[in-house]
């Protein structure tokens, strides 16, 4: 594992931020999380995967970084509230949160797929990161500031055959992370930001 090879430096680039995660028993969110340790930052990540969520937190520990992992679907509306709150529970605050947990359904022609496997990714996706965001720009607007890092992709932008659902919530993420920047501008420190990443 490439991770063995990281030290964290208790001076780097996000000295004493709290980075809140989505999904980061795996993927770009577990990497993300890593990144974040290694620069100094506290982080507080949620997954579905408890096994895989602890043994991500121990070796983020290992190599002298600071993480939390909280058992959380963030399909569930009291899951994502509880673990929010938790974050400020411990920490006090959230300086950064990267709202990334996603899914795929398996690659079906529109009229092929089920209804459980729409609502399967849609929930994940794009209301997953609704309520996210629901929870988390209260928070950031009492301390005065904060950043949230969405996950779009070109599938949002671009239609591609058998990916539907994922097209879908992709789009959905990018009009609610543009409505959310609308709403909040102006309002202190407080900054939304639109992270891209290539469609799978």
């Amino acid at each position: 594992m490439p991770y063995k090879r990281y030290k964290a430096n208790s001076n780097g680039r996000f000295k004493d931020k709290v980075v809140l995660i989505t999904g980061a028993t795996s993927g770009i969110s577990k990497t993300t999380a890593y990144a974040f340790a290694k620069e100094g930052a506290k982080v507080f990540f949620c997954g579905r995967r408890t096994n895989l969520g602890e043994a991500n937190a121990s070796e983020i520990q290992a190599f002298g970084g600071e993480a939390t992992y909280m058992q959380a679907d963030v399909r569930k509306e009291s899951d994502v509230r509880n673990f929010i709150n938790g974050c400020v529970q411990k920490y006090g605050r959230i300086d950064i949160a990267f709202n990334n947990a996603g899914i795929e359904a398996p690659p079906k022609a529109i009229a092929e797929l089920s209804l459980e496997e729409w609502n399967n990714v849609i929930a994940t996706n794009a209301t997953g990161v609704f309520l996210a965001m629901k929870y988390e720009i209260p928070v950031m607007l009492r301390q005065g500031g904060g950043i949230i890092v969405n996950t779009a992709s070109v599938g949002g932008h671009q239609g591609f055959s058998n990916i539907a659902p994922y097209g879908a919530s992709k789009a959905g993420i990018m009009s609610l992370t543009r409505t959310a920047a609308m709403e909040l501008t102006g309002k202190k420190k407080y900054s939304c930001q639109l992270l891209f990443s290539r469609c799978s």
